[in-house]
């Protein structure tokens, strides 16, 4: 995966279909982040997520060619393109969309 590059988490259920992305690191880090919207304009600029209530790990990795793991989630490729990763989750019939996206930055979290 492209260090420098995050993958958008397209969601039909949100404005605009994104509002959240993933940071794959490789070291095997994966942070999960979210956009950092004013008046419900696009911005390409991201927060870390940070949660107290829930411990995930922040770890991300392959297993064969089949298999990648997210933050303690194992998916199942369905499809993957250099810019496209179509997962299925486990025990489940929907599917996760991801598509790169280099033009992200990361800001400082929100206090």
């Amino acid at each position: 995966m492209d260090n420098n590059c995050y993958w958008d988490i397209l969601d039909k259920n949100v404005y605009k279909l994104v509002n959240s992305c993933y940071k794959f690191n490789e070291n095997g880090t994966c942070y999960f982040l979210y956009y950092d919207f004013y008046n419900k304009k696009r911005t390409d600029s991201v927060y870390r997520y940070e949660t107290e209530d829930v411990i995930v790990p922040e770890t991300w990795s392959l297993r064969g060619d089949d298999f990648l793991n997210i933050r303690g989630i194992e998916y199942s490729f369905i499809r993957y393109h250099n810019d496209t990763l179509v997962l299925k989750p486990p025990a489940s019939t929907d599917s996760l969309l991801l598509i790169k996206n280099c033009k992200t930055f990361r800001v400082t979290p929100h206090k």
